[in-house]
């Protein structure tokens, strides 16, 4: 299949393709849920989020389960995301789960066209197939849990951040810090995504300093706009601030402590920990109580802390108790073989996901944003636990990286290689230019002069 010029319109051939494999990547989904989980009860994290979802579907708002109190334990997006199968489906767990599955193929169909964008046609359909059959994005979407949505909005940030990049105006900054927003509603954490992902891209963009900053504060304001609604609806229910959930109280509290810092639970959460001796007052309340328990014990540990932050930064890339995060799979909902199935398609993506970057590299676009993901798992993991699951934005970018080496997009005669060629320059890669940083009304920079000899970005 030929590549694709950047910026390229989406070829009938690219779309029938394309169609093909989300009619694969739904088949693996919506078969393996139907057939490991009829009548399976939610665990872990499912149990929230599904219980939340049938609360908001009969009216009874974000509370908690059996005691009506006000509940802010996670973000809302992902319960919100379950509530039309709770409401439409008499809250049928089956009906939630699958709702996991057409978000995840939803990925899949985002993940080809960020690489069809980098790469070309070839690059975008094998991208697509890895995402479609890698176990390590698919285990998650039959959990009830957010890493559906993580996938989603991982790879929807990338391509719009690309977009950003390659061709910057207003509307592709807001649209950028919107969806950031929307990815901090299902996992505080992923406002990281704007330093992974918008940052590259303002700096590679064709831009003034001037048309930059602004940019960069209308994406700032867009993720802003998504998060405070959230924010102040919680200053209405609760003694303390919430910004995003109460859950970091209990997360610190549970990484640190006896059992995680000299036990077999090394470097990972202990449940009995972050429950034990429970401070009392509403969510925010007790969050706050437990967030000072557990930064207390580490302050007071300080010499076991290099030790335990090595062990979780091993977890979370499976270069150690491998098999113990398997068992916690299994107590979040996922089958070991799934795991076990999901550990090694990492490891035989990875070499696949360097050839990716090298083709890049060689071709002269950056891999900033890439390298950045491992950067945020690694520092997610390091201040809180090395639970596995932390890992999936990184694997969203390695399955486009895996694509790009498995269709050799950087071979002579594709679009990536010609892009790279002198003259060139491959999503905005290459020096900055000063002058109206967009195309059309919406352009960044309209007013900025340009300096002799620059030439307006293409």
């Amino acid at each position: 299949m030929a590549g694709a010029r950047r910026g390229s319109p989406v070829t009938g051939r690219f779309t029938r393709a394309l169609v093909l494999v989300l009619l694969l990547a739904g088949a693996v989904r919506i078969g393996s849920t139907l057939a490991t989980k009829q009548g399976a009860p939610p665990r872990g994290d499912g149990i929230f989020y599904s219980l939340e979802a049938v609360q908001l579907a009969h009216g009874l708002g974000f509370t908690e389960p059996f005691t009506g109190r006000p509940a802010a334990d996670h973000p809302p997006l992902v319960a919100l995301s379950l509530v039309p199968a709770a409401w439409l489906f008499d809250d049928s767990l089956m009906a939630m789960r699958l709702t996991g599955a057409v978000l995840g193929t939803a990925a899949v169909a985002l993940i080809a066209l960020l690489a069809r964008r980098l790469a070309g046609d070839a690059a975008g359909i094998a991208a697509g197939v890895v995402a479609a059959l890698h176990p390590g994005l698919w285990v998650n979407d039959a959990t009830l849990m957010g890493e559906s949505l993580t996938a989603l909005l991982t790879a929807a940030v990338l391509l719009a951040a690309l977009a950003l990049r390659q061709s910057p105006s207003r509307r592709k900054a807001l649209l950028a810090g919107l969806l950031v927003g929307a990815a901090v509603m299902v996992r505080a954490e992923l406002a990281l995504l704007w330093v992974v992902a918008v940052v590259p891209a303002l700096v590679g963009a064709p831009l003034g300093r001037r048309a930059r900053l602004t940019a960069g504060a209308l994406s700032v304001g867009a993720v802003l706009l998504v998060v405070a609604p959230w924010t102040l609806y919680n200053a209405t229910r609760f003694t303390n601030p919430v910004l995003v959930s109460t859950n970091d109280g209990l997360t610190l509290a549970g990484a640190n402590c006896d059992a995680t810092y000299y036990g077999r639970a090394i470097g990972f959460w202990s449940y009995d920990c972050a429950t034990a001796n429970p401070p009392q007052g509403d969510q925010s309340v007790v969050a706050a109580a437990l967030r000072h328990r557990g930064l207390d014990y580490a302050t007071s540990h300080l010499t076991r802390v290099p030790i335990v932050v090595g062990a979780r930064v091993a977890r979370v890339w499976s270069l150690g108790w491998v098999s113990d995060m398997v068992a916690v799979n299994q107590n979040e909902g996922r089958e070991p073989w799934a795991s076990w199935a999901a550990f090694a398609g990492f490891w035989l993506l990875m070499p696949l996901g360097i050839a990716g970057a090298r083709r890049l590299r060689a071709a002269g676009e950056s891999i900033v944003a890439f390298v950045l993901l491992a950067v945020e798992v690694t520092v997610v993991a390091m201040a809180f636990n090395g639970i596995v699951r932390q890992r999936l934005p990184f694997e969203v970018g390695l399955t486009v990286l895996a694509g790009i080496a498995l269709a050799g997009a950087a071979r002579p005669g594709t679009a990536l290689a010609e892009a790279a060629r002198p003259g060139t320059a491959l999503a905005g890669i290459g020096p900055a230019r000063v002058g109206t940083g967009g195309v059309g009304p919406a352009g960044i920079g309209a007013h900025e002069a340009e300096p002799a000899g620059s030439q307006r970005p293409q």
